[in-house]
């Protein structure tokens, strides 16, 4: 059993490590990034599948085709984003500011 937890935590911290930082948030499925200071970042196409953005600030963010699918964006700022062609399917968009957002051709 040690051997399989220490395994996963060594693929994790592998997949963490090379992962792009921005605005303080790991730009990988599942990260933490509650009030992350994303104003702005171009992160089209990333995955982002059931990441945590509770409170974060992504105004004026490139989201262009991101998974964003399951992730939290509970009270997440998206005025101005663009983000068309993303995957927000499963998503918590509960109090979204999205206005302004292109969300042309978004699930």
């Amino acid at each position: 059993m040690r051997i399989i937890l220490f395994s996963i935590l060594a693929v994790l911290a592998a997949e963490a490590s090379a992962a792009e930082k921005v605005g303080g948030c790991y730009l990988i499925p599942k990260s933490l990034c509650p009030h992350a200071e994303l104003s702005g970042a171009q992160i089209a196409g990333a995955n982002l599948s059931g990441t945590n953005f509770t409170g974060a600030d992504m105004r004026r963010a490139n989201l262009e085709h991101a998974n964003l699918a399951g992730a939290n964006l509970f009270e997440a700022k998206l005025e101005g984003a663009v983000a068309r062609e993303a995957n927000f399917s499963g998503a918590s968009l509960y109090r979204v500011n999205a206005s302004h957002a292109d969300l042309a051709g978004s699930d």
